[in-house]
């Protein structure tokens, strides 16, 4: 019996693998599912696709604890920005979003560059210090939007920048529609059903496509809430929340 407890044992000690390589089989499996999504974007049916989406969606849940409390802090502080009445009174809070700028961005970008780093070096990293890593990333997230959001305020106190950013309003008044319409266009455009340019167009290609697209939702939305008080789904939002039909022309 001695014997074979020691086979035993000596069978898991080899069997037993170092935190490399079971970095290394995260990272060619993270590899292998990558590879066969990008082949049905690129190959597969309108169902198929909505079959990937719909498991890399329900795969994706599991990580919405940690989103999810983003989002409520994020909605938190935005509650708090209205009704504490600073937004009613920035010139007298000038100081709150100065020190939330100059400090929320350079801090949440020193934050941002963890996780890159450390994967990049990833066989020097402990693996007890992957946690730790993580959270710097998602606090850098919380402080850079904080700090954008106090940068875009501060700035739209000049009168020259306001009128820049006139287009704005506008935008924000239809984000449910562009969210819907950006993804129903450029599904189209990347989806075997469509173009089929998913891995195909380069990097700089992408970014003037979202440049293009942007430009022509800004267009759109200028255009339309010049003559409707709410955006096609914001109107439907609004009428299922109140349980009935809201005017839409102005």
């Amino acid at each position: 019996k001695s014997d074979a407890k020691s086979d035993a044992k000596s069978d898991a000690k080899s069997d037993a693998k170092s935190p490399a390589e079971l970095r290394a089989e995260r990272i060619a499996r993270g590899k292998q599912v990558y590879d066969d999504a990008r082949k049905v974007y690129q190959t597969g049916t309108w169902l198929e696709i909505t079959r990937l989406r719909w498991s890399e969606l329900t795969r994706q849940m599991s990580l919405f604890a940690g989103f999810g409390l983003q989002v409520v802090l994020i909605f938190m502080l935005g509650a708090w920005f209205v009704f504490s009445g600073v937004l009613r009174d920035i010139s007298a809070h000038r100081r709150l979003f100065e020190r939330l700028a100059y400090i929320g961005l350079p801090l949440g970008l020193v934050l941002a560059l963890a996780p890159p780093v450390a994967s990049a070096h990833r066989d020097a990293v402990p693996d007890a210090w992957w946690g730790l890593i993580g959270g710097a990333g998602q606090a850098a997230i919380m402080l850079m939007c904080v700090g954008y959001f106090a940068v875009f305020v501060l700035v739209a106190q000049s009168p020259r920048w306001s009128k820049r950013f006139a287009f704005l309003p506008d935008l924000g008044r239809m984000a449910l529609t562009h969210y819907v319409l950006q993804s129903a266009v450029l599904s189209t455009l990347f989806a075997a059903y469509g173009l089929g340019l998913h891995g195909h167009l380069q990097r700089g290609w992408q970014i003037l496509l979202a440049i293009v697209l942007f430009a022509i939702q800004v267009g759109l939305s200028r255009w339309w809430m010049a003559r409707c008080r709410f955006g096609p789904l914001e109107w439907l939002w609004r009428a299922l929340t109140y349980l009935r039909l809201p005017p839409m022309r102005r």
